[in-house]
């Protein structure tokens, strides 16, 4: 059987991948994709769902792609993510995994792309390790002690002398970009695409500032689950070395659950930042895994946090 392989670009074309994705990744929904796939999202390129079909054009794999930027000017480099790859029952073992993967790569490479960045599961390291990808060490799991009351009041912003914490259920930030050398770069646009155009989740939102600039920002989210709730942190900035107003915020969204959860791979001083408000380092069993595509390759160090384990 011939095979063909392209971008999806009709959105009519939606409830074929729902339907192909209840054979392998289970329920997603059509206002799921069309915010992925159909949305800007204030990046360079928007994300792509490659898709394979039969010689009948019937849709019998995807590979879904998030493309990412680390950096900027000199120092930047432009990455891939694999997100989901669901192959019908009845097509595999043909080796549409691989054709996806090597579609997927002279793609992004011919748009100017330097590497793949994965975090596999154990179905999925050994196809990784068969493709060259080199292991990277664990993505860590940073958490805060638990306490068995969480309060759900709402929360009220702040002020500490010239500093202001603000909650909000949307971002606030105006045209503020939080970019470093070793991570991802975050304009406002994108972070209000992210999380607040996002219907699969409710985010919520802590910014501070000072003197109406601001100095960084938490985006959380509450999960319940059947006997705790978890605060789960997952993205943030802080431009200050000092973490005594950070350990107030933490303290204070931590009150809506039993524990604080925040997932990644952080320099030193991040590092020291989570330590010094009280979370403690477990090991993760996330696995980072990277590929060079272009004579740039990945930069180094890289800093990843939840935003980037978790589409």
């Amino acid at each position: 059987m011939e095979y063909t392989l392209s971008v999806l670009k009709d959105p009519c074309r939606i409830p074929e991948l729902i339907e192909l994705f209840r054979t392998g990744l289970g329920e997603t929904t059509e206002a799921y994709w069309k915010w992925r796939l159909f949305t800007d999202n204030g990046q360079p390129d928007r994300p792509v769902a490659i898709v394979i079909d039969d010689e009948n054009g019937k849709m019998c794999g995807i590979s879904s792609v998030l493309p990412v930027i680390y950096g900027e000017g000199l120092s930047m480099r432009k990455c891939m993510q694999f997100c989901d790859w669901v192959v019908h029952p009845v097509h595999r073992g043909k080796g549409l995994i691989r054709m996806s993967y090597e579609y997927a790569c002279a793609y992004y490479l011919e748009r100017g792309y330097d590497f793949i960045i994965e975090f596999p599961n154990d179905n999925s390291y050994p196809i990784f390790q068969k493709y060259g990808f080199h292991e990277e060490p664990h993505i860590n799991c940073w958490n805060s002690t638990m306490h068995l009351k969480s309060l759900h009041k709402k929360l009220h912003d702040f002020q500490i002398g010239d500093t202001e914490v603000r909650f909000s259920a949307v971002c606030p930030l105006g045209e503020e970009a939080f970019s470093r050398e070793d991570r991802q770069y975050r304009s406002s646009e994108y972070l209000r695409w992210k999380y607040d155009l996002n219907p699969a989740t409710v985010y919520h939102w802590v910014t501070i500032w000072e003197r109406e600039k601001c100095r960084g920002y938490i985006v959380y989210t509450i999960t319940k689950g059947r006997l705790r709730t978890a605060v789960n942190v997952y993205d943030w900035e802080y431009t200050s070395a000092d973490s005594t107003l950070l350990n107030e915020i933490f303290h204070r969204i931590g009150k809506q659950g039993n524990y604080i959860s925040v997932w990644g791979r952080y320099s030193q001083e991040q590092r020291k930042l989570l330590e010094n408000c009280g979370l403690r380092k477990k090991e993760g069993g996330t696995r980072l895994m990277m590929k060079a595509i272009s004579e740039k390759g990945v930069p180094f160090p890289l800093t990843l946090t939840r935003i980037d384990t978790d589409y």
